[in-house]
C-alpha cells in the first residue's frame, strides 16, 4: 500500500515530460507532449537545372509542395515548415521532429514510429498509402528527385491521432528559383498545449505560397532575386541575369527609359513575376512578417482582414513605397504600395508581388516547447499574444536564420 500512495503522488507532482509509466497514466493526468529530435527522412539528387541539345539550361523542376491539410484521417504534418536554401549544389534534404502526446516517452515514440515520409509526384492532394501508390512516382527513388513532388507526412495506422504530427525542414541549393507550396496548420487537439503551425523561409530566389493557421511565419528574400526569377533560362539572378531579364531592364522606347514595359518586355507581357503569398486561414490570426531585399522592385500588400482588426497594424517599411492611391492605405491593419519601380512605363501594380494577410487579430494562447507544458488543466496558463500582425520590411529578417526565429 506505501508503496501504491508513494508511486501516486510521484505521478501527480511529476514534472509533465517525466514519464510516470502507462498504466493509469490518462486516471492520474499524466499524459503529455513530447517531441523527437530531427531526423533525416530523404536525401537525394536535387536536378533542378539541365543543360538542353544547344547547352543552355532550362528547368527540370518547377515546383515543390510541402505540408498539407489531414485527408481521409491521414497526411498532416501539424506543425511548423522551414524551408532553408543554403544546401549543397543539386541536393534536397528533408528532415522530420516528431510530437505527439501521450502517457510516456515509450508511448510517444510508438507514435514517432508510426510516423514516416510520404514524397511522391502524383495525388499530392490525395494521397494514398505509399505502397499502394505508384514506385514510379517516387521522389526519393534512386533517379533522384521528381517534378512536382509532394513531401508529406504519413500515419501506418487505421487513423492518425489527433494529438501527433511532425515538423518538416527541408533544405535546397541556393539556386532554386522555381515555387513552393507549404500548407500547415495548427496542432491544438489538446487545449492545454496548443502547438502552433509556425513557417520560416530563408533565402527563396523564387516564389513561395504559404496557407497556415494561427503561427508565425517568416520569409527572406534572397539578395540575388529578380522581379521575374522564372523569365528566361536559368540562373537568372540579380548579378547573372537572364537574357530576357537584361533586356527588360535595359529597354528603352524611342530613347525613353522604359525598363519593363509590358509594351516589348516579354517578361512584363507574361507577367511571369515572382509572388510570396502568406495568408492565414480566415478565422485565424497569424504573425507574418517577409524582408525584401534592397533595391527589388515589390509591389506588396498587408492587412488584416478580420471582423476587428484594430488592435493589429499591417505595416510596409521598406524605404522608398509609394503608396497605392486606389486604396489600401487607410487604416492602421492595412498597407499597400510599389517600391523601386523601374521606370514610368511599367504597369501599376506590377513587380515581384508580396502578399501577407491574416484572416483575424486575436489573442493567440501557444506553447511551442513541450518543457513550457502547463498540465493538465491549465491550458488558460499558456503564453497568449494578440496575433494578426503583418509587415514587409528591408533588413528585419537577413541577418538571421530559421534557428533563431523560429519560437
Amino acid at each position: 500500500m506505501r508503496n501504491s500512495v508513494l508511486t501516486l503522488l510521484a505521478c501527480l507532482t511529476a514534472l509533465p515530460l517525466l514519464a510516470c509509466g502507462d498504466s493509469g497514466g490518462d486516471a492520474l493526468g499524466t499524459r503529455a507532449p513530447y517531441r523527437d529530435s530531427w531526423r533525416v527522412e530523404g536525401e537525394t539528387d536535387f536536378i533542378h537545372t539541365a543543360p538542353d541539345a544547344d547547352g543552355n539550361l532550362v528547368t527540370q523542376i518547377g515546383n515543390l509542395r510541402i505540408g498539407g491539410r489531414e485527408f481521409n484521417d491521414n497526411f498532416a504534418n501539424r506543425g511548423d515548415v522551414v524551408v532553408n536554401f543554403d544546401g549543397p549544389a543539386d541536393r534536397i534534404m528533408v528532415e522530420f521532429r516528431r510530437f505527439s502526446t501521450n502517457t510516456s516517452e515509450d508511448a510517444a515514440q510508438l507514435d514517432f514510429d508510426a510516423m514516416s515520409l510520404w514524397a511522391f509526384n502524383t495525388s499530392v492532394g490525395s494521397p494514398s498509402k505509399p505502397n499502394d501508390m505508384d514506385p514510379e512516382a517516387d521522389c526519393t527513388g534512386s533517379d533522384g528527385w521528381l517534378p512536382d513532388c509532394g513531401i508529406r507526412l504519413y500515419y501506418d495506422g487505421q487513423k492518425q491521432l489527433a494529438r501527433a504530427g511532425a515538423d518538416i525542414r527541408i533544405t535546397l541549393p541556393s539556386d532554386y528559383r522555381q515555387s513552393l507550396d507549404i500548407v500547415t496548420e495548427d496542432a491544438d487537439e489538446d487545449s492545454d498545449y496548443i502547438n502552433r503551425g509556425n513557417v520560416c523561409v530563408f533565402g527563396t530566389n523564387g516564389s513561395v505560397d504559404v496557407d497556415m493557421q494561427s503561427g508565425e511565419a517568416f520569409v527572406s528574400i534572397s539578395d540575388e532575386a529578380t522581379p521575374a526569377p522564372t523569365c528566361g533560362a536559368p540562373p537568372n539572378t540579380k548579378s547573372n541575369p537572364s537574357a530576357n531579364v537584361e533586356f527588360c531592364n535595359d529597354l528603352e522606347i524611342d530613347g525613353v527609359p522604359s525598363a519593363w514595359s509590358d509594351e516589348q518586355c516579354a517578361c512584363a507581357m507574361e507577367g511571369v513575376y515572382g509572388v510570396v503569398k502568406v495568408e492565414s486561414d480566415d478565422s485565424a490570426a497569424a504573425n507574418i512578417t517577409v524582408d525584401v531585399p534592397t533595391g527589388l522592385w515589390s509591389a506588396i500588400t498587408v492587412e488584416n482582414k478580420g471582423d476587428a482588426p484594430e488592435s493589429c497594424t499591417g505595416t510596409i517599411s521598406v524605404p522608398g513605397l509609394v503608396p497605392d492611391e486606389s486604396g489600401g492605405n487607410e487604416f492602421a491593419w492595412e498597407a499597400r504600395g510599389t517600391v523601386n519601380s523601374p521606370s514610368d512605363a511599367v504597369t501599376a501594380g506590377a513587380g515581384y508581388n508580396i502578399q501577407a494577410r491574416s484572416g483575424q487579430c486575436d489573442p493567440v494562447s501557444f506553447t511551442e516547447d513541450p518543457a513550457n507544458f502547463v498540465g493538465k488543466n491549465n491550458g488558460s496558463m499558456q503564453e497568449s499574444e494578440q496575433r494578426g500582425n503583418t509587415e514587409v520590411c528591408d533588413g528585419c529578417l537577413r541577418t538571421s536564420s530559421c534557428d533563431a526565429l523560429m519560437p
